[in-house]
């Protein structure tokens, strides 16, 4: 007979029978950036912690303003977690230049750990849909 009781959840709050939702992740980055590495290292670690071990980081080589405006690519590097970047900011201008990020102790040439996961884990949850309005 099945058990009905629930199952057991992780520190992440997912059940132990729960499968991530599949995330596209693109690391969109500039010739020579010298952040984009150590993106890529907290961003493997955090799929790696967020139950994505098998999914592919595309890195991206942005060339042109063109291209720049074409992504929304707002400095190097930048994560995108299903074509979105969960760290913009509304003012942030788009163009071919190094990207700072926020953090604790001033500002930082990639994304934390911290904020990688919640990213992922942000990206995963699924969106209930609003109440419909009949016309």
């Amino acid at each position: 007979m099945p058990s009905t009781a629930p199952a057991p959840r992780d520190d992440r709050g997912m059940s132990a029978r729960s499968v991530p939702t599949p995330l596209a992740v693109q690391l969109l980055r500039v010739a020579d950036c010298p952040h984009a590495a150590v993106a890529d290292v907290r961003l493997r670690v955090a799929l790696n912690a967020t139950g994505h071990e098998d999914t592919p980081i595309e890195w991206v080589l942005v060339n042109s303003p063109e291209q720049a405006d074409e992504l929304h690519f707002y400095g190097s590097p930048t994560v995108l977690l299903d074509g979105h970047d969960p760290f913009a900011t509304p003012d942030q201008p788009v163009g071919l230049a190094c990207r700072l990020y926020a953090s604790d102790t001033g500002t930082t040439g990639a994304p934390s750990l911290a904020e990688l996961v919640d990213a992922i884990l942000l990206a995963q949850t699924p969106v209930e849909p609003g109440p419909t309005v009949e016309a």
